[in-house]
């Protein structure tokens, strides 16, 4: 334990015991109570009462309640024999860096709570987007089925495909190269069989369905799809 100063003595008042090696928080309460005791018959004015006296206690209580918390956190042996305002700032600096280490797992928590909500918040988002688009294409099939049975000047609801090259839905007539495009607009109920093998797969490709390898099954599949009954 480093070298403690030993507290004023007061003619008439008790003086705190020894401290124990080293000293405990009870050791640290007598301390500041005989400083409070000092401070106070300071403020009433009490002759023989001074200021140095109360400033002596004051750094009397400060050193033990110091020593007592530095033998509360690990020892550095660095500072071993350092003079006790080092250890003391040595055990704050420990202190600071617990408090930081537990600051920076709270906000890595925080961040990883974060992400998981907004992961779940992207899954809805395509949830909804699916069945939204489900929906239009359940529309577009109906109009189809309509205008299938109608006029035969009614011009059919143009489906999008999905391009892979620009990762989008895009106009048949748009589709890249790449992916098998430009296709044909299938604009009437007898176009779907006036496409060419490469067409007919690209279509099937572009709307993710599964072909046979027969040519009259993927043209039934197609029109199923865009509502050509």
């Amino acid at each position: 334990m480093a070298a403690i100063n030993p507290p004023p003595l007061i003619p008439g008042m008790a003086a705190p015991p020894a401290l124990v090696n080293p000293p405990t928080v009870t050791d640290a309460k007598v301390a500041e109570e005989y400083h409070i005791r000092i401070a106070t018959q300071c403020r009433l004015h009490v002759p023989g009462f001074t200021d140095q006296m109360y400033i002596d206690s004051k750094i009397y209580s400060n050193e033990v309640l110091a020593a007592v918390a530095l033998n509360a956190v690990p020892q550095n042996v660095a500072l071993a024999g350092a003079p006790l305002w080092a250890q003391q700032l040595n055990a704050r600096m420990a202190q600071v860096d617990q408090n930081v280490q537990q600051t920076s797992q709270q906000l890595q928590q925080q961040m990883q709570q974060l992400q998981q909500q907004m992961q779940q918040l992207g899954n809805r988002f395509q949830q909804i987007t699916d069945v939204v688009d489900d929906l239009k294409l359940i529309v577009i099939r109906a109009s189809n089925i309509i205008k299938c049975g109608g006029a035969p000047g009614n011009a059919l609801e143009v489906i999008p495909v999905l391009d892979p090259v620009v990762g989008a839905v895009v106009n048949p007539d748009n589709l890249s190269a790449a992916a098998g495009g430009p296709l044909p607009l299938l604009l009437a109920s007898e176009d779907p069989r006036n496409l060419t093998d490469a067409e007919l797969q690209a279509y099937l490709t572009g709307y993710n369905l599964q072909g046979a390898g027969n040519r009259a099954i993927d043209q039934a599949t197609l029109m199923q799809h865009l509502g050509i009954v």
